[in-house]
Order: structure tokens, then C-alpha cells, then sequence
């Protein structure tokens, strides 16, 4: 491609971050400015006009989802498939250097990276196995977090111990832990903790090895950066300590995750650890209206921790940012689901454009029940995951049997074998324990030998695996492969026989992935890989994913936290539950925890700047059980100008406190027109008896406000609150 036609429909500020090359570099990109494209017209430029080889360029993305799309982007500029970029998360350049180099370590090459599901069950075992304690989801959910944390710090269990000698609970924890660490060097497992951590002690230890991966990388890109840790920036230090050649992109006023370990001083300092940086802003957002952006700029320059810069763009002037602060929060979310309702019939917008945006799931209750009452559809993110699925674990278990003789996964399947229990898995662990061997080695090694009771159950199934382990390295298409196994188990016939027809889509769903796996199965030297190396490579690209690699085709209305929104734009926007103790979030942030108010201010500016169209926020008043405390609308909303904001609400002097001590020539106060309003009609009596379109017959049992409390046949809707004035019911005569 000509270097001008490359560089050509790029803003000024992208021009120049993409040309400058050389050395350290900090692009500072604010939401909605075009930071993908800068980054993927950089590894382009590097690769058509500066001649820079394409193996020897890595880029790091925090998804899979953005990694892909990113090479998918950089292969349609330069029209050549033959590209060789490394684009790829930090766990998954980890997990490419360990598989080469962890031997060095005395670790297995063919390790299996175990989920959070799977580490929870290792420790649940330990509870029970070693301490005879029942652990409930919450104390493994608090050891994970403990885990996670220790590792990280490189604690000792003298070091735990020391300052909790006399805690029943904390010390089986550390006894726990060190079982646990006991199970992964056993069984070659790894969590996403060790795949960063093994790689920094890697690269401390054996500097020939870091040495080689320095040398295979001559420039690095970093995708939001100011969501990167310190062990993450440890290890990219490595990496360019020689040529320095790293250009960093991300926006300190997006930095939302320092519960997960992000550190927004990485890129504040940059300059610090590299004096030599240039720096560069973007801040042309092509994304939202004027209105919008300059609500969201007026929400961040209250923080003082960030790089200045104001968004700006040549869109539209557009909508006012409505504002509403209802009455409790079923008044709220009537009011949105109305107001959806109302956009959608009206612009004959599609529901997949709009957004309802909330800081904790508990919020979307209400918004629940409203949508339902409205007959809207929507769709909830975060929730039961795709690779999470019983019946994808089952397939994913078997596969891992196959390439690594992996033991959790031999514990499930047999978990799944008939006549096989616990208390038989519990028996067969005891046997391998006695001659110092992992189940699977035992199995393998003495299946002719098991226990009579045992031995009719287990051999068809270790003979099958036998089998495909010796054929493995012959597989050159996993869906075949996968196919195969299907039919040898049986497993989808029983779930024919069970009528199990979700499961059996979902399946069907994991072998359409398989043929696109196998269509791209090519490695970094564009050769197809084949047998155990293909296997492995669908496993660990699967094991990496993350909660924001989920793709839904679904139809409806999009809910989610504002966390899983980052990255997102939809025409519409609603953010809910504006309210103190919910954004900010839980505690009674002062002065001294500016840090924390901050990052809850970065998160409400997140949300604001997902909007492209209109943007509507709420707040609501009543008593929240949650917080054990009126609500009250947030601090957060007197830091917006109100030149901008539409106000609705019920009660002038509730919403006006919100702004008192503020005199701002253009405040402009709307009260709610008729079709803004709240009405509280109920002509039902309680004993009617109503017909609902989609629920069928039902009886009010009690009545509420504008609405009413009604029981339908438990098969088909069972207790409903829905609105009294809901057009699609009717009195049953």
C-alpha cells in the first residue's frame, strides 16, 4: 500500500502519534477518539513504510475479542494474510513463553491453565479431604481472592502466618493454600496468577531466556494501558529494556479497574521511567454528540489524578442529557422501561442500540420486571457464561485428557461415568496415592488391575482414550476429531435422550467454532499446525477467555454493569441508580479516600461517554435495604453542567437540593410534561380475574400503587407484579 494512501482520513493528533516511531512513546487517547485505529495504522506503518518485519512486532490487548479484531484490521490495511504480528492478551504471551520455556523451571511443558470454576473445585476438595470442612461458595470465593493476592505478593506461609497466630480461620486457610500449591506442581496446572508470575521469575532468572524474547520483539504496543499491573509493566520492562521501543495508549480517566491491580501512576509517570517519551493527545471523539461530551467533561475535570485534556468533536450538538430522579426505584424503572418504549416506536431504533447501565447487578431487578411489563426483550451480560456450560466442560475435559493427561478432567469425566460416584473417585484417588501416582497415571498403569467393581465402568473409557492419545498426533481438523468423540461416547445421544435441547445447540455451537478454529489454525510461521500442538492450541486460547469475550446474537434491550460496558457505545444510554452508597459506591468516601472517589467518578464517566445519541440518568429516593438507608441522589450529579441537562422529576425541591449553593445563569428547571408523569390509576379489585397475552389466565392477590401482584399458573408466569394499566391484559368475563 502507498504510504500516502495509509496515512490518508487521519485527524492530525493520529497522523503524528502514528509516525513518530522511534523510542518511547504515550499516547493519551480519551473515549471515542479512534484508539484502535491508531493503533493498528501503527503496526501497519511500521510494517509497509518503515520495513519492520511483522514477527517482530507484538502488540498486548487486555481480550481476546479486541486481539482478534485487531489482526483482522491490520491484514485488511496491507491486503497480505500472510501478516505475523503478534497481537495477543498478556495471559496469552505468557502462556506462548511458558509452553516453550517453562521447562527451565522444572514445570511441565504440557501444562493445563485451570478457570476460576476449576480452582474453587481443587479447594473445595482440599477442604474436604484434608480438614473434613464443608467450604460454602463464599469462603471459596474469599480464599481465591486470598490466593490471588498472596501470590502476588510473594508471601511465604511463615510470612501469612506471622501476624495471625492465633486465627483458627486464617491459618487453614494458609494450609489450604500450601496444599493447593502442593495439587498444581503435582498435576501441572496453572491459574492466570502463575502464568504472569512464572514468566517475571523466568525472566529474572534465566536471562538467556529472556534474552531470546527480547531479541524476537523490536517494537511493542500496549492497548489500554491504564489497566496494566505492576507485574504486567514488570515484565514488559524486560522486554524493552534494550531498544526502548514501546508506545503506550490508554486515558488515566478510564482507569476503572484498580480492584483487579491496575495502577493509573503507570501511566501517569511514563515519562519517569522513560524521560525520553514523546506524548501525544487524542482527544477528537468521533463517537457522541457535543451535549454529551461536554457533560462528561464537565463530570472529570473535578478529579486531579489525570492527564488534562477536554473531548471535543464536529458531531452534532444533539439532545439534552435528561436527568430523573424518581420517587423508589419501581418508579424508576417504569419510568425507563417507558421511555425505551417510547425511542423505539418512535426512531424505530432497534432494542440491540440501547443500554441500560447499572453499578451493581442487585440493580437490575426492578429494571427486570419493568422491561417484562412493557413486553420488551432484553439481555443481561455477565451472566452464565458460554465455556462455563456443563456440557462444554464435559467436551473441554476430554480433550484436555487427550493432550495432557490432565487430572481435574479426569475427575469430572469420571464425575459423568454411570457407577462411578464420589465416594468411588474418593476410593481410586486413595489407590493412587498409595503407589505415589496421579489418578491418571494409576488408571492408565493398572487398568486391567482396578477393582472388579470398577473395572467394567472404567476400561471402555480408558480404552477410548488410550486410543485417541496414540492417534493424536495423526489429527490435522479438531472438529473431526471432536466429532469422533462425540460418537464414541455417546454423549450426545443422551442428551437426545434426556431432551436436553439446549445443551445439544450448545454443543453444536462448540463444532462450528471447531471448523472456524480449524480454518485459522496456522502458527506464528503461518505453517497449520496438527496433533497435540493444534489441540493445545484451541486450549489455551479457550482458557484465556475472559467475561468480555462473550458474544450474544440475542435480540433486546442490553443490561449490564458499567465495568462490562467499557469498551461498548450504543445510541442510547441509560444509567440507573445514581444514587449515593451505589455511584460512589459503598462507604462513606472522605477527603482522605480521594483515590477511591476518584476511580467511582472514572467509572460514572465511563458510563456517560458509552453513548453516542441520548443519555438518560437517573436517581431514585425510598428506603434501600441494600445500603440500610434513605437514598439520596449522588454527589456526582452537582459536578454536571447544567447547561446541558434536561431535569424531570416529581418533587421540584428533592431534585433542586441536589444543586442548592449553585447559581448558574442558564439552569433551566422541566417539570414533567403529562407524558412524563407518573399516574397512579388501579380500577382492579383483588379476586379478578385477568387474562395476560403472554402469561394466560391469572388472579390479582393483591394491589399495589399503579400496579398489581398477580398469580398465573406456576408453568407459565407463576407470582407477577405488573402495571395496572399494562396494555396487554384483560378482564377475564
Amino acid at each position: 500500500m502507498d504510504k500516502t494512501k495509509l496515512l490518508a482520513n487521519l485527524n492530525d493528533q493520529q497522523l503524528q502519534a502514528i509516525i513518530n516511531v522511534d523510542g518511547p512513546c504515550r499516547i493519551v487517547a480519551g473515549a471515542g477518539v479512534g484508539k484502535t485505529r491508531v493503533i493498528t495504522y501503527k503496526i501497519a506503518y511500521l510494517i509497509n513504510v518503515i520495513k519492520i518485519a511483522s514477527e517482530k512486532i507484538l502488540a498486548l490487548t487486555f481480550t481476546n475479542k479486541a486481539a482478534r479484531e485487531m489482526k483482522e484490521r491490520v491484514i485488511q490495511l496491507l491486503d497480505d494474510s500472510n501478516i505475523n504480528v503478534t497481537i495477543v492478551t498478556y495471559h496469552a504471551l505468557c502462556a506462548k513463553i511458558l509452553r516453550r520455556d517453562i521447562h527451565h523451571l522444572k514445570i511441565n511443558n504440557n501444562f493445563n491453565i485451570i478457570d476460576q470454576e476449576d480452582q474453587r473445585k481443587i479447594l473445595k476438595d482440599i477442604f474436604q479431604k484434608e480438614f473434613s470442612h464443608k467450604a460454602e461458595p463464599q469462603e471459596l470465593k474469599i480464599l481465591s481472592a486470598n490466593i490471588a493476592n498472596w501470590k502476588n505478593q510473594h508471601l511465604s506461609q511463615e510470612e501469612l502466618l506471622t501476624d495471625y497466630q492465633n486465627q483458627d480461620q486464617w491459618i487453614l486457610r494458609v494450609k489450604v493454600f500450601e496444599l493447593y500449591k502442593q495439587y498444581q506442581l503435582l498435576n501441572s496446572c496453572l491459574d492466570f496468577d502463575d502464568l504472569l508470575l512464572l514468566v517475571e521469575r523466568l525472566f529474572k532468572e534465566f536471562p538467556h531466556v529472556l534474552a531470546k524474547w527480547e531479541k524476537q520483539f523490536a517494537f511493542i504496543l500496549v492497548d489500554e494501558f491504564q489497566d496494566t499491573n505492576d507485574i504486567q509493566y514488570n515484565i514488559l520492562l524486560s522486554l524493552v529494556k534494550n531498544h526502548k521501543n514501546i508506545t503506550v495508549v490508554g486515558d488515566p480517566d478510564q482507569t476503572i479497574y484498580s480492584w483487579r491491580g491496575a495502577n493509573i501512576n503507570l501511566i501517569l509517570n511514563f515519562t519517569k521511567q522513560f524521560p525520553k517519551t514523546q506524548t501525544f493527545i487524542l482527544n477528537q471523539n468521533y463517537r457522541s454528540t457535543a451535549k454529551i461530551l461536554n457533560t462528561a467533561n464537565s463530570l472529570i475535570k473535578n478529579n486531579r489524578q489525570r492527564i488534562e485534556k477536554e473531548l471535543f468533536t464536529k458531531n452534532d450538538l444533539g439532545n439534552e442529557v435528561v436527568v430523573y430522579h424518581a420517587n423508589s426505584s419501581d418508579q424508576e424503572a417504569h419510568w425507563v422501561a417507558r421511555t425505551v418504549k417510547k425511542i423505539h416506536l418512535k426512531y424505530h431504533l432497534d432494542f440491540n442500540k440501547i443500554a441500560i447501565l447499572y453499578r451493581n447487578n442487585y440493580l437490575s431487578k426492578d429494571l427486570e420486571q419493568a422491561l417484562i411489563n412493557n413486553n420488551i426483550n432484553y439481555k443481561i451480560f455477565g451472566g452464565y457464561k458460554f465455556f462455563e456450560r456443563k456440557e462444554i466442560k464435559d467436551i473441554l475435559a476430554y480433550l484436555k485428557i487427550i493432550a495432557w493427561n490432565d487430572n481435574i478432567s479426569m475427575i469430572r469425566i469420571l464425575n459423568a461415568t454411570p457407577k462411578i460416584g464420589p465416594k468411588a473417585i474418593d476410593h481410586l484417588l486413595s489407590l493412587a496415592t498409595e503407589h505415589a501416582l496421579t489418578l491418571n497415571e494409576y488408571l492408565f498403569k493398572f487398568q486391567y488391575g482396578l477393582p472388579k467393581n470398577y473395572r467394567q465402568h472404567l476400561q471402555p473409557l480408558i480404552k477410548l482414550i488410550n486410543e485417541m492419545q496414540i492417534a493424536i498426533e495423526e489429527v490435522t481438523s479438531l472438529h473431526h476429531m471432536v466429532e469422533s468423540l462425540l460418537q464414541k461416547t455417546n454423549y450426545l445421544k443422551k442428551l437426545e435422550d434426556n431432551i436436553e435441547d439446549e445443551r445439544i445447540k450448545n454443543i453444536k455451537q462448540l463444532l462450528s467454532q471447531f471448523l472456524e478454529f480449524d480454518s485459522n489454525n496456522n502458527d506464528e510461521h503461518g505453517e497449520k499446525l496438527q496433533g497435540q500442538q493444534l489441540v493445545t492450541s484451541f486450549l489455551q486460547e479457550v482458557s484465556l477467555y475472559t467475561d468480555l469475550d462473550e458474544n450474544t446474537t440475542n435480540q433486546g434491550v442490553n443490561l449490564m454493569t458499567i465495568h462490562s460496558a467499557k469498551g461498548l457505545e450504543f445510541d442510547v444510554v441509560f444509567i440507573v441508580g445514581i444514587n449515593e452508597g451505589v455511584l460512589p459506591g459503598l462507604g462513606k468516601f472522605g477527603n482522605e479516600n480521594l483515590e477511591k472517589i476518584e476511580e467511582e467518578r472514572r467509572l460514572f464517566y465511563v458510563s456517560i461517554t458509552r453513548a453516542k445519541k441520548w443519555l438518560f440518568l437517573s436517581s431514585a429516593g425510598g428506603y434501600s435495604y441494600v445500603l440500610n438507608c434513605d437514598k439520596q441522589p449522588s454527589r456526582f450529579l452537582k459536578d454536571l453542567d447544567l447547561q446541558y441537562l434536561k431535569i424531570i422529576n416529581n418533587e421540584h425541591q428533592e431534585m433542586a437540593a441536589i444543586y442548592q449553593n449553585r447559581n448558574h445563569a442558564k439552569f433551566n428547571y422541566y417539570k414533567n410534561d403529562s407524558k412524563d408523569k407518573v399516574v397512579i390509576t388501579n380500577n382492579w379489585n383483588v379476586g379478578d380475574i385477568i387474562v395476560h397475552e403472554i402469561f394466560g389466565k391469572g388472579v390479582i392477590t393483591k394491589l399495589i400503587g399503579d400496579k398489581m401482584q398477580v398469580a398465573f399458573h406456576k408453568n407459565h408466569g407463576g407470582i407477577r407484579i405488573i402495571s395496572a394499566n399494562h396494555s396487554g391484559i384483560k378482564k377475564f368475563v
